[in-house]
């Protein structure tokens, strides 16, 4: 089961995707059709995002909704064969997907 981030780790999610790619908070606010000063709030974690602005965030930033409020899921450490499998085959598919996003799809094929 996912486990959601707090307002305020919601708010640092969306901070940081905002300076990754040079924005600022009027922009974001523009594209959610909101103040800036409520854009503020929302990175403070003083203020929750309504479902709509979820929505067109996710839109925006490119990513699915649960990527903003869930939790990444932590990785399982193998101790002497009592891990789960199904821990391990996360585990595996979350390395193999940053594996990815950094190194590109053919770092696994060769």
């Amino acid at each position: 089961m996912a486990e959601f981030r707090t307002p305020e780790e919601i708010g640092a999610f969306i901070r940081s995707l905002r300076e990754e790619r040079g924005l600022t908070q009027t922009d974001i606010a523009e594209v959610l059709d909101i103040d800036k000063t409520a854009v503020s709030k929302i990175e403070r974690g003083t203020r929750a995002l309504t479902a709509k602005e979820l929505i067109w965030l996710a839109d925006y930033f490119v990513l699915a909704s649960e990527e903003i409020v869930c939790r990444e899921p932590e990785g399982v450490f193998l101790r002497g064969g009592d891990a789960d499998p199904e821990g391990v085959r996360s585990s595996l598919d979350l390395f193999r997907g940053c594996i990815e996003d950094y190194l590109g799809l053919e770092a696994l094929l060769t």
